[in-house]
């Protein structure tokens, strides 16, 4: 019997394990380049892109080859064959790409390296991760959130375009310490628990970075001195071209003047989101709070008094998103099923201009700086592929940005 038990044992051994042993497993690596959507853009000639290399081994049961993976790839129909078994990025790397009154030149090539075992599904977001911030492209340079192996906490650093180099904005070295790429990252999401968000001056050289537990800290980068801290703080944006930072509270809405180190009370709102016109002519702010309660002001000269609020139509009132294109002009997305819109507000005149986005397209504010990124997003229904536009602020109308892929 005990023998008899131990044959049925080997034969049930054989049968599990067997086929898995002599099976094959035919094995294709591929590398793909594409550029991530959306832009930055910086001014009215130039603008920045985010490339991907990525690395990817195709395990399939017969053979394939690039071509024909190239092919389920292109018409996003990899998870529909039969064929393949697994597939497993090896490695990630991203690249800066800097397009300049038309010519495309490479400022960091990979700059960062993710590590393969955590950016399946975060790739494709990593450029909106990175670029969409409040206020995050000024004089010192442009505003990047990174992060660091094995740590939660964000690193904060300064792309200095001009100088070619990244400069760490670490409370240890507020001068702006230099740094080496690549940058190792583990993740792509904001999961930091001290610094939560940071803003940078459009004209001087200082920059403001807030907690999650509402403390705001306010730097000088070229001194490398902590100029002021402030706490309860909900929301912050800087004066365009006035050493002024507004703040929002739980008590009311700020102005703190760098000059006499002294924070003025504007009037008793709570703003959760607080955006400012190019010479700080008009602020304009959303409520805290469920609803997008929304208010406009126009400002004094000095920038440390509200002149009076300016009235809204219903139809901006209504919009989902609000950014500034010049000192008098106020843009509001309208999304809809079938037909996106902007609504231009021209603060002089008082006029509204409907002017329409490409046909099934989703538009939305990347930033909120002196020249913000407004995007739409567009997909063909004949291969599947995002078309990405953004809106050309000099020519009022959207242009086609041609996307890197291969």
């Amino acid at each position: 019997m005990k023998k008899e038990g131990c044959k049925h044992c080997l034969i049930l051994f054989m049968f599990l394990f067997f086929p898995l042993a002599c099976s094959k497993y035919h094995v294709e690596s591929i590398e793909s380049i594409k550029t991530l959507s959306p832009p930055l853009v910086l001014n009215d000639d130039s603008f920045l892109l985010i490339k991907l290399n990525k690395t990817q081994k195709f395990y399939s049961k017969k053979k394939m080859d690039k071509g024909q993976i190239a092919e389920l790839l292109k018409l996003n129909k990899i998870s529909e064959n039969k064929n393949l078994i697994k597939i497993e990025t090896t490695s990630t790397f991203l690249s800066l790409i800097l397009y300049e009154e038309g010519k495309k030149v490479a400022l960091f090539e990979n700059f960062v390296n993710f590590n393969p075992k955590y950016c399946e599904g975060i790739l494709e977001n990593v450029s909106l991760e990175l670029f969409k911030r409040e206020q995050n492209a000024g004089r010192a340079g442009i505003l990047f959130p990174l992060y660091k192996i094995g740590c939660n906490n964000l690193e904060w650093v300064i792309l200095d375009i001009k100088k070619r180099q990244f400069l760490s904005i670490d409370q240890k070295y507020l001068a702006g310490k230099p740094l080496k790429s690549p940058f190792y990252s583990e993740c792509g999401y904001t999961c930091c628990e001290e610094i939560d968000d940071a803003i940078i001056s459009p004209l001087f050289s200082v920059y403001a970075t807030l907690s999650k537990k509402g403390n705001l800290s306010l730097y000088d980068l070229e001194k490398g001195e902590k100029i002021a801290d402030k706490e309860d703080v909900i929301s912050f944006c800087f004066h365009p071209d006035k050493e002024i930072l507004y703040f929002g509270t739980g008590s009311g809405f700020y102005a703190y003047d760098f000059k006499i180190k002294e924070s003025i009370k504007l009037n008793d709102y709570h703003p959760r989101l607080i955006r400012i016109s190019r010479k700080g002519s008009f602020i304009f702010i959303i409520e805290a709070g469920g609803e997008n309660i929304i208010h406009l002001f126009e400002i004094k000269e000095n920038g440390r008094k509200i002149k009076k609020e300016i009235l809204l139509s219903k139809e901006i009132k209504k919009s989902e998103d609000w950014v500034f294109v010049s000192d008098f002009e106020l843009l509001s997305v309208i999304n809809e099923r079938d037909n996106s819109f902007i609504l231009e507000k021209d603060l002089e005149s008082k006029e509204e201009k409907k002017i329409d986005s490409p046909a099934s397209s989703n538009i939305f504010f990347v930033n909120a700086t002196i020249y913000p990124t407004i995007i739409a997003a567009q997909r063909k229904k004949e291969d599947y592929k995002e078309r990405i536009f953004f809106y050309n602020i000099k020519q009022k109308k959207f242009e086609e940005i041609e996307l890197l892929e291969k």
